[in-house]
């Protein structure tokens, strides 16, 4: 199948566990510590691919340039793209996402983001990752419904669209022990961003770093600013609850860290394009 082959050929002796439908195809990669050291051939086809490292990529290889392949992060593939990636053993565990070209502009197109291009790496959150986890038990099923199926394929690269095409610039790095603090910082930041008194003085302060160079810092190791990020990730949350539960806007602004609901709508507004509850009524 066209989307299977599209994952790409490694040097070892492992075989992924592969979940697909008709135009997405998800493969799990799991290496133990038989494998000194894997990649695979630097190879390029026609769909969009997303690499969803869930340990340390050593070196992910797109075009030509390398970068880290980070936990925490996507790291999307354009078509016809070179690209390859290479992993010491201790390393060896991440997903590779396949989606036909055709499937993924036809969603550029109704989210009116058809003149968008991937240009670099983006957050995921627990919505995704609970999506990806749906999509590979419903594999598994003997009968699996096509409905459902084609149903969590379209939230997955509705998810890859939305939140990817939000990024427009290349990451550059800092020095390295700048990065170090940052890093530390981002973690700090998934762990708190639901505490409405977190600030990014506060942040800052953590860091041991002015407010001014912190947010210098910050901007160059990630393309955005701190509160930027800070943002993203509550939005994230929110569009997560928005989507599978329901709580009322009050309580998901509570749980996100938004400080009272009129908050919440004017940044969901800003940000998304939409009222929240009319981004809940479009996906129910």
């Amino acid at each position: 199948m066209k989307l299977i082959a599209a994952h790409g050929v490694f040097i070892s002796n492992k075989c992924p566990t592969v979940s697909h439908c008709s135009h997405l195809s998800i493969a799990e990669y799991i290496f133990d510590h038989s494998e000194e050291k894997v990649n695979s051939f630097q190879h390029k086809h026609d769909e969009y691919e997303f690499m969803i490292p869930v340990k340390t990529i050593s070196l992910l290889h797109y075009d030509k340039a390398s970068y880290i392949g980070e936990v925490g992060f996507i790291y999307p593939v354009n078509p016809n793209v070179s690209h390859g990636l290479e992993f010491d053993m201790e390393n060896g565990h991440f997903y590779s996402v396949v989606i036909s070209r055709f499937y993924v502009e036809q969603i550029k197109k109704a989210l009116g983001l058809e003149n968008h291009y991937f240009y670099a790496r983006f957050l995921i959150n627990r919505y995704l990752i609970n999506q990806l986890k749906l999509f590979q038990v419903l594999t598994r099923e003997h009968d699996p419904k096509k409905e459902e199926l084609e149903e969590v394929a379209r939230k997955i690269t509705e998810y890859f669209v939305e939140e990817g095409l939000s990024s427009s610039k290349d990451l550059r790095r800092p020095e390295k022990q700048h990065a170090t603090i940052i890093k530390n910082m981002i973690l700090y930041m998934h762990e708190h961003f639901h505490e409405a008194d977190l600030t990014i003085n506060k942040i800052a302060s953590l860091s041991g770093y002015s407010l001014t160079h912190f947010t210098k810092a910050f901007k160059l190791y990630m393309g955005h600013t701190p509160i930027a990020h800070l943002n993203k990730l509550r939005l994230s949350e929110a569009k997560f609850l928005l989507r599978g539960s329901k709580h009322s806007f009050k309580e998901i602004a509570i749980r996100c860290g938004f400080k009272n609901t009129s908050t919440f709508t004017e940044s969901f507004k800003r940000n998304v394009g939409m009222l929240p509850k009319d981004y809940r009524k479009r996906l129910s």
